[in-house]
């Protein structure tokens, strides 16, 4: 849950700039940056924290389920696959996506539309717009139901399943390979920035292969009727075809960047922190069990 919470606050921003690049199809951004500047000249730090509040406190459970259903599929994984396989570390991240979905979409939806809301025009967001995150998911909830609230809940799982898939099993790949490089046994745990760099390059790799999906399951989580980002994708792989169509490659890998940006960083964090806090508390643990046959 720590670790989650932790990763938000400075990257917060990023996810911002990300979401408000990938909802254009006019190209009002030429990068990252610009987009970042105008959105802090237009809107202040406010502007680029809208949203934070749903994201900050929702991580901590949802990453509890998370990890939490990542450790538990690997361990019933391990009966039929080594615990060490790629195939197995895979699997487990698609699960554990699946899963956690039921908490990560809802948190979604309302940081999602709050960060683009100033993208629409003025009087369609005096309209449609949200006063902040209590507010948004009430009005989702009144407006829309749980079939709001939970918009695009296959395509998250279409999207986000396939990224923790690759991060995860990449991740777990690296650290073998530190292992090696180390010569430090798979018993031992490895120094803390080994944890630390391979969840950077695991959430690089995944965020750059998966942006496509990414970008179609964002577009289908904001759209309110023909009035505000209305794009009429049926589902995340026939969004990936409109965009295609309409955006070309470019298109498809739009926002890429400020993605590899906010998803290094924060998996850096995340994962490492998780990894880090796992180890001193299963150390701790082997200590009491030794305290308590010696006493």
């Amino acid at each position: 849950a720590l670790s989650g919470m932790l990763a938000r606050i400075p990257m917060h921003p990023i996810d911002t700039c990300k979401a408000k690049i990938q909802v254009e199809k006019s190209g009002i951004y030429s990068n990252f940056l610009d987009c970042f500047s105008k959105t802090y000249k237009q809107e202040g730090l406010k502007g680029l924290y809208k949203g934070f509040g749903t994201t900050f406190f929702g991580s901590a459970p949802a990453c509890c389920l998370y990890f939490t259903s990542y450790e538990m599929s690997k361990n019933v994984l391990s009966q039929y696959l080594s615990s060490s396989s790629f195939l197995s570390h895979f699997i487990s991240g698609l699960v554990a996506e699946s899963i956690s979905c039921i908490l990560w979409v809802p948190i979604d939806v309302i940081k999602e539309r709050l960060q683009v809301q100033s993208n629409m025009p003025a009087h369609v967001r005096e309209k449609l717009g949200y006063q902040g995150n209590f507010q948004a998911a009430h009005k989702i909830l009144n407006t829309e139901g749980f079939r709001g609230i939970y918009r695009g809940y296959g395509a998250t799982v279409a999207s986000f399943g396939p990224f923790s898939a690759v991060y995860l099993s990449t991740y777990e790949q690296l650290k073998l390979a530190w292992h090696n490089i180390l010569s430090i046994p798979p018993t031992r745990d490895l120094p803390y920035p080994c944890f630390w760099v391979s969840g950077a390059l695991a959430g690089a790799v995944a965020s750059l292969l998966t942006n496509p999906l990414d970008m179609a399951k964002l577009r289908i989580q904001v759209q309110r009727g023909n009035e505000a980002f209305s794009f009429g994708y049926r589902n995340v792989f026939h969004g990936v075809v409109e965009i295609w169509k309409q955006e070309k490659l470019k298109g498809l890998f739009k926002g890429a960047g400020a993605r590899i940006a906010y998803h290094a960083p924060a998996t850096a964090i995340t994962i490492g922190c998780f990894d880090s806090l796992k180890s001193f508390f299963v150390a701790k643990r082997q200590l009491l069990r030794i305290d308590r046959l010696e006493g």
